[in-house]
């Protein structure tokens, strides 16, 4: 059975978050063939009461049906897909449906990360992270997972379809650091610029700092190394 848009919830302890195509791949073992009532909620989004005030709806829960729930959206900013993390379009895969991205599942064994900064540099787009989770343990890359993409001009996808990131990644295919600074703890950096360099090259600096403190300081980007 499918749905489209964000969070749903039975009245048990199941949630099902929607993936970016806004859809819901749902079989649950001892709700099919059932009246469900589904709660449905999102951040920012609003999904009409009923009489007795619960935000949701009542669907029989048929294999091979589909249902479409509208919700209204109460943010200025209109919410599009996520970029990072597992899962990002599980259940279209789990559906048979087509995605944007080209790694729609796990892309550099991201799990999730942390803020993200990033710059146009050489016409590409470049991405650098926080603290990141991986699959094989809780503590993944502590100093600056990054990656690429291509702009929308230069062959990357249409900003309203995704993005498509092409990770630097080590020989386990884990993101691998892009900046390791001497000193103890992670590594954080903001501040990303570019700046004209020498024989009109230009350079790509940001600020670190070393969460054990005192280190901190300029970190210059090497194309050629990658970090």
């Amino acid at each position: 059975m499918v749905f489209h848009w964000w969070n749903l919830r039975p009245s048990t302890i199941c949630v099902f978050f929607t993936d970016s195509n806004g859809t819901v791949a749902f079989h649950e073992p001892g709700l099919m063939d059932r009246q469900i009532f589904f709660h449905v909620n999102s951040h920012g989004y609003e999904y009409p009461k009923d009489g007795f005030g619960y935000r949701g709806v009542r669907l029989k829960t048929t294999r091979g049906s589909e249902a479409v729930l509208k919700i209204k959206r109460l943010n200025i900013a209109e919410r599009l897909y996520r970029v990072t993390g597992a899962g990002i379009y599980r259940d279209s895969r789990l559906l048979g449906r087509s995605s944007p991205l080209k790694q729609p599942l796990l892309n550099g064994l991201v799990f999730g990360s942390d803020s993200v900064v990033t710059a146009v540099y050489q016409r590409k787009l470049h991405w650098f992270w926080g603290d990141t989770n991986r699959p094989s343990y809780p503590l993944g890359n502590f100093h600056v997972p990054f990656a690429t993409s291509l702009l929308p001009n230069f062959g990357g996808l249409d900003p309203e379809l995704g993005v498509n990131l092409t990770y630097a990644v080590g020989k386990n295919g884990f993101a691998k650091e892009a900046a390791k600074m001497a000193g103890k703890g992670p590594t954080w950096i903001d501040g990303l610029v570019v700046l004209p360099g020498e024989n009109r090259r230009s350079r790509l600096l940001a600020q670190y700092v070393k969460i054990k403190a005192p280190p901190d300081g300029l970190r210059a980007w090497s194309g050629a190394v990658r970090r």
